[in-house]
């Protein structure tokens, strides 16, 4: 601290508040405190501008029916050396030529599929209705489920039904 001046700590103080820009002592923590982070802010704006130049490719991609990952695998194995910055003011800014870059991806690399959309979310009544959930006992259909059977169940009685064995649940409850 003795290396700092008065006079330098006091002009990078300025604008502070309360005791922070006329007080050494409060003034020179302050200042070495407002020092760090701004080392740390300068490398986190370049991490912003880079996921800002992403968001806009993808949202200029998605209009052309391809997806982020899929039209950066594609550039990266064509011949054409574009890095995000320019893509993202392409994007913006020359909407024709970038859907010239876009469509030459395609061609090379055969990305003719569509953005597949999420299904809607469906609540119980409805899967009911369309017969894709049925209430009652569980009925195993396939012989890996038959496997799995709870492993207290015997064949040839009730038990044979109680996948989960709630029969033995039941007893464990009941005999205390």
């Amino acid at each position: 601290m003795a290396i700092w001046s008065r006079h330098k700590v006091f002009s990078l103080a300025k604008g502070y508040y309360k005791r922070s820009n006329n007080c050494f002592r409060i003034a020179i923590r302050r200042v070495f405190k407002a020092l760090q982070y701004e080392y740390r802010d300068r490398r986190i704006r370049r991490r912003q501008v880079r996921t800002n130049w992403i968001q806009n490719i993808n949202a200029g991609v998605k209009e052309h029916g391809l997806m982020y990952s899929r039209f950066i695998y594609g550039l990266n194995r064509s011949n054409i050396h574009l890095d995000r910055k320019i893509l993202a003011d392409l994007c913006k800014n020359e909407p024709y030529s970038f859907k010239a870059v876009v469509d030459e991806i395609k061609i090379q690399h055969n990305f003719t599929f569509p953005i597949q959309k999420r299904q809607p979310i469906m609540n119980y009544d409805e899967a009911i209705e369309l017969q894709l959930l049925k209430y009652g006992k569980y009925v195993p259909k396939t012989e890996i489920d038959r496997e799995y059977k709870f492993a207290s169940a015997t064949p040839g009685t009730k038990d044979e039904d109680d996948w989960f064995g709630y029969a033995l649940i039941e007893l464990l409850f009941t005999s205390y």
